[in-house]
């Protein structure tokens, strides 16, 4: 029998972004994780001067054994309620907040720059949202997620307040989704970032650099114009934290040359005739593999492995010149177009050990 985390929203708003700061639709187990440490550290359960364990001097054995247990045994799958769809506005139509950053400097003029804020957006979430194990922890540690669980208090921005229970006795049938590995584009599911060993370290360390035993002194807090003068939190390292595919259950697998297309609209640069469109695909081509890194795989550089079976379709990188028929999106704007072939598993998987060539002949990879 398993056990679930659920988060439940009472205000019905759930209120979060990524790290490039686009819309987070519902949080992440890497995000729900991030709560569970901050209330080990000043909950409740935080420990008392000298008494926490070693290493992290906040937390409470009982805490750290409890997190530690989440990153070595990763959830089965999540249960999702149908609704929310998050529907954000058109780029053109985002409201934009522009005010001044800095100080009253001593000539009593205002100093700073102004900067562009995008008002927040939210998801509507009427039912809660769970993480579920497919098998019960030890009964201490449950116990002690439970109590962690009471200390968090919101998921997400600070508006989005939430409340944390522990459910147990939990069937993993009940799954909406399950949380697969998967390679770079495998397009089953929702990319997702789930905490593994070593994010509780992370996260204590980059705690620490920001709060230093040694106070900084008066003229620390003295204004500076530029960058350096303007307050900035540091962001979440992303360390600890490994990608997996939230899969829905019973999702059929599409039986198509290319299952996914990509749609990327090139909203600035310069008009490219036909004679540039392959340079133009065959850049986007180099810029994939290198982003991917060493375990690119076969079915994005083209090269696989002596004996492999190649499927029929690869990676087909396309430029759509504006003015061009689409289905959704600005059809004034000229288009990135990258489609992604149905390919097995085992393929996608596998990575290349030959590098990237690119054919001049066509977009296609």
């Amino acid at each position: 029998m398993g056990f679930s985390l659920s988060v439940r929203w009472p205000l019905g708003r759930y209120l979060g972004h990524r790290v490039d700061g686009t819309v987070e639709s519902l949080p992440t187990f890497g995000r729900m994780y991030s709560g569970l440490v901050r209330a080990a550290s000043v909950g409740t359960c935080g420990a008392s001067d000298g008494e926490g364990a070693p290493g992290f001097p906040a937390m409470t054995e009982a805490s750290v054994s409890a997190l530690r247990w989440l990153e070595e045994h990763p959830p089965h799958g999540m249960i999702r309620p149908t609704y929310p769809q998050v529907q954000r506005p058109p780029a053109s139509d985002q409201i934009i907040a522009y005010r001044r950053e800095g100080v009253f400097d001593k000539k009593i003029s205002f100093g700073g720059r102004v900067t562009a804020r995008v008002f927040a957006e939210g998801t509507a979430v009427t039912r809660p949202v769970s993480w579920v194990w497919s098998e019960s922890p030890p009964v201490e540690v449950l116990n002690q997620l439970d109590a962690l669980c009471a200390d968090v208090g919101s998921v997400g921005e600070a508006e989005s307040v939430a409340v944390l229970e522990v459910h147990r006795d939990v069937e993993p049938e009940a799954c909406t989704h399950l949380l697969e590995r998967a390679s770079f584009f495998d397009d089953r599911g929702e990319s997702v970032d789930v905490p593994e060993g070593g994010r509780l370290d992370v996260l204590e360390a980059q705690f620490r650099a920001a709060n230093p035993k040694t106070l900084p002194s008066s003229s620390f807090d003295r204004h500076r114009f530029g960058d350096a003068g303007l307050p900035r939190s540091p962001k979440p390292s992303r360390d600890g934290l490994a990608a997996r595919l939230l899969v829905p259950v019973g999702a059929v697998d599409a039986t198509v040359p290319w299952a996914t297309a990509v749609v990327i609209p090139v909203l600035q640069g310069p008009i490219v005739g036909p004679e540039g469109r392959v340079r133009v695909a065959s850049d986007l081509h180099r810029a994939l593999v290198a982003m991917i890194g060493q375990e690119c795989s076969p079915v994005v550089t083209g090269h696989y492995a002596e004996g492999l079976a190649r499927p029929a379709n690869r990676v087909a990188l396309h430029y759509l010149p504006s003015g061009a028929p689409l289905a959704a999106g600005d059809g004034t704007a000229a288009h990135l177009i990258a489609l992604i072939p149905e390919v097995s598993r085992a393929t996608t998987l596998m990575p290349s050990s030959a590098g990237s060539r690119v054919s001049r002949r066509s977009g296609r990879r």
